[in-house]
């Protein structure tokens, strides 16, 4: 499932890709994908310009003339961009084909049907993306106002980490490799850790969101940028995945646990 370094790769790239173009044609393979009226999606997004893509979360926001087009990849959702050089290459599971000016066409393919698109006039107007909590990698993401949010919970730090109401766009692969990175296991209870732990794990949070940010996502299934390429940060996972196999600090055996219906991996020497 993409996770927020995937979606903030594809941002970027369709940013720098489709910014300034206008939606031409809009083809609706399998409208299971859409969550509205089919008949009012289209009319919301047909002929608009694209002002500018960013993120929210999990969640790209394509700001449109007066609209916000909200695509939430799930597991499965791919966004990929074929400009003028390109001929499209539509793929078995294509369900959403946005036809744009010179010569673009932008995809949105899906295997599993679980994404979502809509077209919202605000954001507070999306059921998802108003219950989010901050971007840690934004300014609002404080040390402070983490530790506050991790004493007011008894729960585990590992479920705690992937409740997107309290930090926003963190999934089942990057929670393990931050609690990795920063020396705590995943079954520690959030209110129970130490300022000194919180500091740690503040910083290996941004740390390790930003690494996957700059290898440009983790490709273990399913997940492709804007070009349709896959990522690199798979290459230098550490535990997530890894159980039994040992590890690359201390040569234990990887760990792997079931919290909350999901899989975390640790070593059991390296976090304590």
């Amino acid at each position: 499932m993409p996770e927020l370094p995937e979606v903030e790769t594809v941002c970027r790239d369709l940013d720098r890709m489709v910014k300034g173009l206008t939606i031409c044609d809009v083809k609706i393979n399998d409208p299971r994908v859409i969550r509205q009226d089919r008949a009012a999606f289209l009319k919301a997004v047909g002929g608009k310009k694209i002002i500018a893509v960013r993120r929210r979360g999990k969640a790209l926001i394509l700001d449109l003339d007066g609209s916000l087009l909200i695509v939430q990849l799930m597991m499965t959702g791919q966004l990929v961009v074929f400009p003028l050089e390109k001929k499209p290459v539509l793929a078995r599971d294509a369900r959403v084909v946005f036809g744009l000016s010179k010569n673009t066409t932008l995809v949105y393919n899906d295997q599993r049907l679980f994404g979502r698109l809509e077209v919202v006039r605000a954001l507070e107007d999306h059921a998802h993306v108003r219950t989010l909590g901050p971007e840690p990698l934004g300014k609002d993401f404080s040390v402070e106002r983490f530790f506050l949010a991790l004493h007011a919970r008894k729960t585990p730090i590992k479920p705690f980490l992937l409740d997107h109401r309290l930090v926003a766009g963190i999934g089942n692969i990057y929670a393990s490799e931050i609690l990795f990175k920063a020396g705590i296991r995943p079954d520690r209870r959030a209110c129970d850790l130490k300022k000194s732990e919180v500091k740690r794990l503040h910083q290996a949070v941004r740390s390790v969101l930003a690494k996957a940010v700059a290898l440009r996502g983790t490709s273990m299934r399913n997940y492709r940028d804007g070009q349709g390429q896959e990522g690199k940060y798979q290459k230098v996972i550490k535990v997530y995945g890894r159980d039994g196999k040992p590890c690359v600090s201390c040569g234990a055996m990887i760990l792997k646990k079931v919290q909350s219906q999901r899989s975390s991996f640790f070593c059991g020497k390296c976090q304590q």
